[in-house]
């Protein structure tokens, strides 16, 4: 899996930014866990779902439409860093054992009162 280029890292810390406009918790795993779901579809063949799923969490986020196009263009080969940059529950993380590295393997790099996870 190649590194995504710099830009990842602002675009994953302005998604970051826009939990804090979501206040109900079960809707914030809820999207983590829609988008992740989405990144594991779209890793196993079925590119067309897991960009309509992910763009769908990514607009329940409320993600700006250029934020959505640029994560959304780096989804292919990156579905699961995107996936774990997004936290989803440890077991939708299991689903990409077998494709990439666990949320262990990233380095956490601090973003304002969020932080961003490194590859």
């Amino acid at each position: 899996m190649e590194r995504p280029p710099l830009s990842y890292y602002v675009d994953i810390g302005e998604i970051h930014a826009l939990w804090d406009t979501i206040a109900n918790l079960d809707q914030q795993i809820a999207i983590r866990d829609l988008f992740a779901v989405g990144c594991d579809l779209h890793s196993r063949g079925f590119e067309s779902v897991g960009v309509k799923v992910c763009n769908t969490a990514l607009s329940a986020l409320a993600a700006p439409a250029a934020l959505r196009r640029r994560i959304l263009g780096r989804l292919a080969g990156n579905e699961a860093v995107l996936a774990l940059a997004f936290w989803p529950h440890v077991e939708v993380e299991g689903l990409f054992k077998w494709a990439g590295p666990s949320r262990l393997d990233l380095q956490f790099v601090p973003w304002g009162s969020r932080g961003v996870c490194r590859p």
